[in-house]
């Protein structure tokens, strides 16, 4: 027909998060999740909570459930219609119906972390990571990635996604990003980050944009 469409993923989250001996930090991230199409849409909460612990100032391990929340469910007035009557002259009256979508459970997911963190001199660092991720509605996924920074303000990352069991079948590959965390004042934190996600057999690819106000 010649339309298209533009979907949209929005997420809007308080997070929570605490030090509770110089090795174990743990944390809690409370969000509202809304997706739309036109003018259907559908809407979420949920939790995320994980633990961290630091072997060393350079390894750190981590583990997190994520989106664990309530059910989501699309309406809108693209769900609605009117028809004419059964029966009744045509032209002459009409009647409306609205399609009642079934409500579905947000894909939650158990994930494991590593990372390393390599100082090379006072201003630039590095820092390795990967990470396994069993999911309640979909396959299993590894994902490797490194990130460079430069005074702890300036970023930039790449990283690698595949399925565990069948990676020629993932629609997403490689990552690519950059940021900027930047401290307003004694207590105030502002960090912005874009990401590039590489799609499969699609004509584009995923951009993500992140802001994020840290309160310490």
């Amino acid at each position: 027909t010649g339309d298209t469409y533009s979907p949209g993923f929005l997420t809007i989250g308080f997070t929570y998060s605490k030090v509770l001996t110089d090795r174990i930090s743990i944390g809690t991230n409370l969000k509202l999740i809304s997706e739309s199409i036109q003018n259907t849409s559908a809407t979420a909460f949920a939790v995320d909570a994980g633990v961290q612990y630091r072997f060393s100032e350079a390894l750190m391990i981590g583990a997190a459930v994520k989106n664990i929340g309530t059910n989501m469910s699309y309406s809108g007035q693209d769900l609605s219609s009117r028809t004419g009557i059964p029966g009744s002259i045509p032209g002459s009256s009409s009647g409306s119906y609205q399609v009642i979508t079934e409500s579905f459970q947000i894909p939650s997911f158990f994930q494991l972390s590593v990372t390393y963190a390599l100082n090379i001199n006072e201003q630039n660092n590095l820092l390795f990571a990967g990470a396994y991720t069993a999911n309640n509605s979909f396959e299993d996924i590894a994902n490797f990635g490194m990130e460079y920074g430069f005074m702890n303000n300036f970023f930039v990352r790449g990283g690698y996604n595949f399925l565990v069991e069948n990676s020629s079948e993932y629609i997403y590959g490689f990552t690519f990003g950059a940021g900027v965390d930047y401290q307003i004042g004694g207590e105030i934190g502002f960090a912005f980050d874009y990401a590039f996600r590489d799609v499969k057999d699609f004509p584009t690819s995923n951009h993500i944009f992140t802001v994020k106000l840290n309160f310490q």
